[in-house]
């Protein structure tokens, strides 16, 4: 086969400048290798990526922890001592999260996804007591509690972007970074 035919068998069209296919010399968006002359920076191999996302992940938890803690004890200092034992387990789950990212490994993704995991049980049980406090002071008030419950849902309409988003997305991330790994085991195995 000539080179012409290879780049028609390929999808690629020959004529024109800039085209990708063969002798050229750096890497473009399709993944092939293209004249260099885009100006785009070449994309970092995908374990660069992974590590890059394991990071930005863990450094998002690791702000959500200092969030915790600094809304409870600093920003709305909460009295109850259920409300910051709350707060510092919550922190304690998403430190464990960013220290199981960063980790890496089998150990390391276990530790993520098991925090995320209760990271989200957490957002679940946050939208749940402000729900039920929605509810009380509908049913205590009745149309005096109205702009509580406003105040109420709008927290729980909140807590799912800022509780629930992060921890939803690692758990997103370590699916599809697991993914590879069983496809190459089920290979290996049948081998």
């Amino acid at each position: 086969m000539d080179a012409s035919t290879d780049h028609s068998l390929s999808g690629h069209s020959s004529i024109g400048h800039g085209s990708t296919g063969h002798g050229s010399t750096g890497p473009s968006s399709t993944g092939h290798r293209s004249t260099g002359d885009e100006g785009v920076a070449p994309t970092p191999p995908p374990a660069d990526r992974r590590a890059l996302t394991d990071v930005l992940h863990a450094v998002g938890h690791l702000l959500l922890a200092a969030a915790y803690v600094g809304v409870v004890f600093v920003l709305v200092p909460a009295r109850s001592p259920w409300i910051r034992a709350g707060a510092v387990l919550a922190a304690a789950v998403a430190l464990t999260t960013a220290v199981g990212l960063l980790r890496g490994g089998q150990r390391g993704r276990r530790w993520a996804c098991i925090g995320a995991l209760l990271e989200l049980a957490f957002c679940a049980l946050v939208i749940a007591l402000l729900i039920a406090s929605a509810a009380y002071l509908h049913g205590i008030y009745g149309g005096i509690g109205e702009a509580g419950v406003a105040i109420a849902l709008v927290a729980a309409a909140l807590a799912v972007e800022l509780l629930g988003l992060l921890p939803a997305l690692t758990l997103t991330h370590l699916r599809r970074q697991a993914r590879p790994l069983r496809i190459s085991a089920a290979r290996a195995g049948r081998r």
